[in-house]
Parts: structure tokens; C-alpha cells; sequence
């Protein structure tokens, strides 16, 4: 997530990582099928938030409000540490 994405998105790629960690034991006919409660995903992003990892921002498109996530700078730097190779 190195640009802004849907909260939609987070939700559906998180459910889909978390159902992949379990075996998949969340498919159906349609693929993962995997709902994470609405309590619990604002959970998430409220502490993503007061780390700093996060910034959130509304866009309007076509009358239809969006709310996207962005890396912060602090959260870009963070997720680069997290993934470079170590000596």
C-alpha cells in the first residue's frame, strides 16, 4: 500500500490475508468469503491512526463519498524497515 486505497479495499485484502493464514477455511463457491466485524476493523484503524502509520482521506466521486488510507511518511519509513533485507 505504497499509495491511497479504499477502506473497502483494506477491508476485503485484510479478510482475504487472514483467511489465507487459516487454510482457507473461510472459501465458498465465490472465493474467500471472510467478514471482518465492523467494530473490530475501526479498531484496527484507530490504532494505525495513533501510531502514525496512517492518514485517512475523503474523496467524492460521481455523489458517492470514499474514505481512502494513505501511508504516512513515518509509515512508509516504518513498512520499508520492516521489509528490507538485513545485512
Amino acid at each position: 500500500m505504497l499509495t491511497q486505497i479504499s477502506e473497502k479495499n483494506v477491508e476485503t485484502c485484510l479478510g482475504e490475508e487472514i483467511a489465507s493464514r487459516k487454510k482457507c477455511m473461510y472459501n465458498d463457491a465465490y472465493g474467500v468469503n471472510l467478514h471482518i466485524n465492523d467494530a473490530d476493523f475501526q479498531q484496527i484503524k484507530i490504532q494505525l491512526l495513533s501510531l502514525k502509520l496512517i492518514s485517512t482521506a475523503y474523496t467524492e466521486s460521481n455523489g458517492e463519498h470514499t474514505i481512502n488510507w494513505i501511508l504516512t511518511e513515518y509509515g512508509n519509513e516504518y513498512l520499508l524497515g520492516c521489509f528490507a533485507l538485513k545485512k
